[in-house]
């Protein structure tokens, strides 16, 4: 056999002086055959590369030199080029020679450092509104009926609080409590069973048809317009400055939540500060809903 010509990319993470002083150090592969570097432009079929030669002994298969570059290339991945594995061309050449070609070393996308930190903590919050919720006590989401009773059970829960509740004296901040409760367990769950991210989320729901889930992300939506609705309505008792126009009975205040989910601007005109930070709130709450709502129903049976 002739020769082994090995083609360096520039891009590859290694030099021709480099490859060569790995390849005689590796005693197999100098077995094979003592590895020089050529000068740079002497072989037009490979523009741009550096070029090393090995002179072959006549036993040396193709084979045999794929096993030898791959340990070459293994001990050049112990230093901070890391090149990408060989490309042997397994028929010789016209000449009688094998050619390779070591090629660019793939592109690691940077990772932001504090990702993992981020998806942890999310995690961390997901898993610990699962065990805070009723749902997980007594395995409601396990049956399709029983998560469809537990969320209708809190719509009508939300209307009931939005249309007979306080809002005024030290009720109304129990009214708050239950509501703002169900806002981030309804927040949490969506994200969870969006992304997955804890062992609840991704165990199988065998008993679920696709249309539920998407039914129950409509729900959610109308959950949080009530939800702010009832807010929006504590919070004129206590400021009637706090909107401009405010609302005065239940259901003008469904209709100002109502107009104020979608981030369009809808005409809620919040005054005061606290009333601006719930306009903020539900319009990023409602947001999110309806995007994953969207994502649902695109995804469809699967």
């Amino acid at each position: 056999m002739g020769r082994l010509l090995v083609a360096l990319h520039p891009d590859a993470g290694v030099d021709a002086a480099g490859f060569v002083g790995a390849w005689n150090a590796d005693e197999q592969a100098v077995g094979a055959g003592t590895a020089t570097a050529e000068p740079a432009g002497s072989w037009k079929f490979v523009p741009g590369m550096e070029l090393v030669v090995v002179p072959l002994g006549a036993d040396r298969t193709p084979d045999a030199i794929h096993d030898v570059l791959k340990g070459v290339l293994k001990h050049l991945r112990q230093d901070s080029a890391q090149p990408t594995e060989a490309l042997l061309s397994a028929t010789p050449t016209g000449d009688g020679d094998l050619f390779a070609v070591i090629p660019p070393a793939p592109a690691v996308p940077a990772v932001p450092p504090n990702r993992a930190v981020f998806t942890t903590a999310l995690t961390f919050v997901c898993w610990l509104s699962r065990k805070c919720s009723p749902a997980t006590w007594f395995d409601l989401d396990s049956k399709e009926w029983k998560i469809q009773l537990y969320v209708l059970g809190w719509l009508v829960g939300l209307s009931a609080i939005l249309f007979f509740g306080p809002t005024t004296g030290w009720p109304r901040f129990v009214m708050l409590g239950i509501v703002f409760y169900r806002l981030q367990e309804l927040m949490f769950a969506t994200l969870d069973n969006a992304l997955q991210l804890t062992k609840r989320a991704r165990r199988p729901n065998p008993d679920y048809k696709w249309p539920t889930p998407l039914l129950l992300a409509l729900v959610s939506i109308i959950q949080v317009v009530l939800i702010f609705a009832i807010a929006y309505l504590i919070l004129i008792g206590q400021n009637r400055a706090a909107f401009a126009g405010p609302p005065s009975n239940p259901g003008d205040a469904f209709f100002l939540s109502w107009i104020s989910l979608p981030p369009l601007g809808g005409g809620a005109a919040p005054l005061s500060t606290m009333a601006r930070v719930l306009t903020i709130g539900e319009e990023a709450t409602g947001l999110l809903l309806v995007v994953i709502a969207i994502g649902r129903f695109l995804a469809g049976p699967s």
